[in-house]
């Protein structure tokens, strides 16, 4: 119970962070390249995102379990204090609340995108942003730069970069004309499976499923 309540709140922290990060990269179509360490702590942020939310998927009695401490604490509240809790009366509607959704953590790096929107957070420099995140590894992977663990890493960062341009960029990322080459992408996804990746995408983004996905792109996933 507590690694759950430590999680919930990393995602508050979490949101704080990404709010000040996406700002920074709206300023300039090529942020990434230009700060490459930047996008190096941005893509492990996108691939912890995606970890945490495989791990989610595969453990469906989680939001039972919830439930049941939930109702135990009400009955010995004492419980929340022993565990050195704090007993917050909402505490337990926000985590319930974060893990009913399908994957948490990357839909809290979308909602806080979409919060920055409404403040001086350019949607297109950071769709920009995040193709060029994308398409940068994807050339690291066909031209055999990353091995490994840098790897896998790159993957994650692609896999994160195409849920974000996929929602908030107009025709979505699976397009003929979109920004990302996604078509590259998904054929280095289907030769090198990394586990979770293509169900997350197929089932998580926008417009995967839409009428002008051309059909090449439909069958690799």
């Amino acid at each position: 119970m507590l690694k759950l309540i430590a999680f919930q709140e990393f995602s508050l922290s979490l949101e704080n962070y990404l709010s000040k990060v996406f700002l920074f990269c709206s300023k300039s179509p090529d942020t990434m390249t230009s700060y490459p360490h930047l996008s190096i702590q941005i893509s492990k942020i996108l691939e912890f995102c995606l970890r945490f939310d495989d791990a989610k998927i595969v453990n469906p009695g989680l939001q039972n379990d919830l439930s049941f401490f939930r109702r135990k604490a009400a009955v010995c509240p004492n419980i929340i204090c022993r565990l050195g809790m704090m007993p917050e009366s909402d505490m337990f509607s926000r985590m319930i609340f974060f893990f009913a959704k399908p994957n948490p953590m990357m839909s809290t790096v979308k909602e806080v995108i979409q919060k920055s929107l409404k403040s001086d957070v350019s949607v297109t420099e950071l769709v920009s942003n995040f193709s060029l995140l994308a398409n940068s590894f994807q050339d690291m992977i066909s031209n055999n730069v990353v091995c490994g663990s840098n790897k896998v890493l790159a993957f994650h960062a692609i896999a994160g970069s195409i849920l974000i341009v996929d929602h908030f960029h107009p025709a979505g990322a699976f397009c003929r004309k979109s920004p990302i080459n996604i078509k590259a992408c998904l054929v280095n996804f289907r030769d090198e499976p990394i586990y979770g990746i293509i169900n997350t995408i197929r089932w998580t983004s926008m417009h995967f499923n839409d009428p002008n996905t051309p059909a090449d792109i439909k069958r690799l996933l």
